[in-house]
């Protein structure tokens, strides 16, 4: 064996009898195989509603902040950053010409969440190795699957080429049965922003009319009892229209606004509303307060928000791109010693107290140096700052006694 053959990637071969497993432009948003579940609410349209639209801006903005980091176990299995690789530069800056980091990333998550899936494409040199990751749009992708080959290959439709799985990253969401493919957030909470969306068309019909919910009494002069109600109609209905530009309607002698009263307890409209925040902050595991829904909001109940944020909704998200990652953008001949990490410890950059606590307790037990923690924040290194310490707490009266005698003190 040839030993160039160590750093070729490894090619798929064609597929001979492919299978359509999504179809984004097909009879149905998800192919003639897919039943969507999410029908009467759309993607776009969700997102006009603030509590998805905050949850998917929340977790992806997040995802996004988060530095990334490649790494490389050396011949002792010792791990450093792997500078010299080309995906470094691709993964911590620029993926592409076109976009940042953080918007590559960012558009990844959001496609993942109100898609079910994201794609990108990566473009390699002559040696294979990766020179670009291009962002592909989830519509224009179709899933090919050969199951007497077990292989799979995607079909970008507006560019009109098939790319092999080893050069496509998919981030599902929540994976169906088969691992396949990938079903947004959104298909599952479809009943509930249902109920969501008409309680906030509800609200806004409400509020835009509630002060003038009532009925229009007149007294009869000279005309008929139906010419009087249609005229009276009509200029009540001028008036309301115009409201924004006169202030308030105004009556003659002859007619009398009589009101209703409507209680909010009647139509439990604020309650109905911040049960549907509730229902959405389950669906994408966020905390409600992380939603703006203050009604139970406390000190420690918001630290607690921000934990369960990184341990229940981003770490899932992460370690999904971390493998991806690790799976398609290096050869095989290197992936088994790459280990692709974001940076968590980022998210506690506001937090200074708990930062420094943080930052205490590693030093204290001799993880990191103070020249660690300086390069940590973006501070310039010491000549005698590569020194780890161990605290020592406890100690027997054995110890005592042998440290007394061989260190005495000096005067």
């Amino acid at each position: 064996m040839n030993i160039l053959d160590l750093f070729k990637r490894e090619k798929n071969q064609p597929l001979t009898n492919p299978t359509k497993v999504m179809n984004m432009k097909g009879i149905s948003k998800y192919g003639a195989d897919y039943t969507p579940l999410f029908t009467s609410v759309k993607e776009h349209y969700s997102m006009n509603l603030s509590a998805v639209f905050r949850a998917v801006d929340l977790i992806s903005s997040t995802v996004a902040a988060l530095p990334i980091t490649i790494y490389r176990y050396g011949d002792t299995w010792n791990k450093y950053k792997y500078y010299k690789h080309p995906a470094y530069y691709l993964l911590s800056r620029e993926p592409n010409p076109l976009m940042s980091r953080y918007t590559f990333i960012k558009c990844m998550v959001i496609n993942m969440l109100l898609t079910g899936n994201a794609y990108a494409r990566i473009i390699r040199d002559s040696n294979g190795e990766v020179k670009e990751i291009r962002l592909i749009n989830s519509e224009n992708v179709n899933i090919l699957f050969d199951k007497l080959s077990n292989k799979l290959a995607y079909s970008i439709i507006d560019e009109g080429i098939t790319v092999d799985s080893c050069d496509m990253i998919h981030i599902q969401n929540i994976p169906d049965a088969s691992g396949i493919k990938g079903m947004s957030t959104l298909d599952y909470a479809r009943k509930t922003l249902q109920i969501s969306a008409d309680s906030e068309n509800m609200a806004s019909n409400f509020f835009s009319t509630s002060s003038l919910t009532g009925y229009l009494k007149i007294k009869t002069i000279g005309k008929s009892a139906k010419e009087q109600k249609d005229d009276a109609r009509k200029s009540w209905a001028n008036q309301i229209n115009s409201i924004a530009n006169s202030g308030i309607p105004v009556l003659d002698d002859s007619q009398e606004f009589v009101p209703l009263n409507v209680k909010d307890a009647d139509i439990q409209l604020l309650e109905s509303r911040k049960f549907n925040i509730e229902n959405i902050a389950r669906f994408f595991n966020v905390s409600p307060i992380l939603l703006f829904d203050l009604s139970k909001n406390s000190y420690s109940s918001s630290e607690h928000a921000s934990l369960q944020l990184l341990n229940d909704c981003i770490s899932p998200i992460l370690e999904k791109f971390e493998l991806e990652f690790e799976r398609k953008i290096f050869l095989p001949s290197v992936k088994k010693y790459i280990d692709v990490k974001f940076d968590e410890s980022a998210m506690l950059r506001l937090d200074k107290l708990t930062q420094a606590e943080y930052f205490t307790k590693l030093l204290n037990i001799g993880v990191l140096s103070p020249n660690d923690i300086r390069d940590s924040l973006d501070m310039e290194r010491t000549p005698e700052g590569d020194i780890y310490v161990l605290q020592v707490n406890t100690a027997t009266f054995e110890e005592i006694k042998n440290r007394a005698t061989k260190e005495p003190l000096t005067p």
